[in-house]
């Protein structure tokens, strides 16, 4: 039950993570 539940919140944080690393990174390229 622990593993599923560090297993979910791993998935959130690099779903909430991506578009803003994606963000930075437009944002680096333009400059």
């Amino acid at each position: 039950m622990k593993k599923l539940l560090i297993a979910l919140s791993t998935g959130l944080f690099v779903i909430l993570l991506t578009p803003n690393m994606l963000v930075s990174a437009d944002m680096i390229q333009s400059n």
